[in-house]
């Protein structure tokens, strides 16, 4: 999921970045994880404007991130699934 995201982040991809967040947070909507979808929905109502604030969209990815570690962090703990996976 992230690995396209990050991809497409770090090469500033703006077209295929809005993309792949139009897609994840069909997905996500469904798993009921609030600070997933709340990052997601935020990170790619940034991506949408333009022009882009660079510094919005640096903050929103970071949420982003940070909300997909705690969900990774927390399937490792209920034995979802192994470490070395997230």
């Amino acid at each position: 999921m992230t690995l396209t995201i990050k991809e497409h982040y770090d090469a500033k991809d703006v077209e295929n970045l809005r993309k792949e967040l139009h897609k994840v947070r069909g997905g996500v909507c469904y798993v009921k994880l609030p600070q997933l979808e709340k990052s997601l929905e935020y990170f790619h109502q940034l991506i949408k404007e333009d022009p882009i604030d660079n510094s919005s969209v640096e903050e929103a990815y970071n949420l982003f991130y940070d909300a997909k570690v705690n969900f990774l962090e927390e399937c490792v703990n209920r034995g979802l699934i192994e470490a070395d996976q997230a």
